[in-house]
């Protein structure tokens, strides 16, 4: 009876050795893929900034990271036309400081504005600019 268990239970480290080999190597081509989308979106963007004949490309927006925080925020901003920084913050699951901070320099980029909320001055509203809607519809279609 005891060598039935002990064969069980290799039997069941055995299994569970070799799904978790065949899950990593899963993750290890989702990473793959997803860096070879990044460097083609990368390309991508750079070309079409290139025919539209912008002189000046952002520094900061070019890291593989900042393209995914400004879909992020593009996103909940294409769809509502305009957000108050605590609907974005909460929109994006981060603190509002963190939210305060990807808008600064996504507006520092020419990507977001904020403007005042006529009814209450405290509130500070954002939204796309036109070069944030042509830089969203970029990776979009893309």
């Amino acid at each position: 009876m005891e060598i039935l268990r002990n064969g069980s239970v290799k039997s069941d480290k055995l299994a569970r050795a070799a799904a978790s080999a065949q899950a990593m190597s899963i993750v290890q081509g989702f990473v793959q893929l997803w860096v070879k989308y990044e460097s083609a979106l990368h390309k991508e963007i750079a070309n079409q900034q290139k025919a539209g004949g912008e002189a000046s490309v952002s520094k900061r927006i070019n890291s593989y990271f900042d393209y995914g925080i400004f879909y992020r925020v593009s996103s909940n901003l294409f769809r509502k036309k305009e957000l108050t920084m605590g609907e974005l913050s909460s929109a994006l699951s981060v603190p509002f400081s963190t939210a305060t901070r990807i808008i600064d320099v996504l507006v520092a980029d020419g990507y977001i504005k904020r403007m005042q909320d006529p009814d209450d001055r405290r509130v500070v509203r954002v939204a796309l600019t036109p070069d944030g809607e042509k830089l969203h519809n970029t990776i979009e279609t893309f």
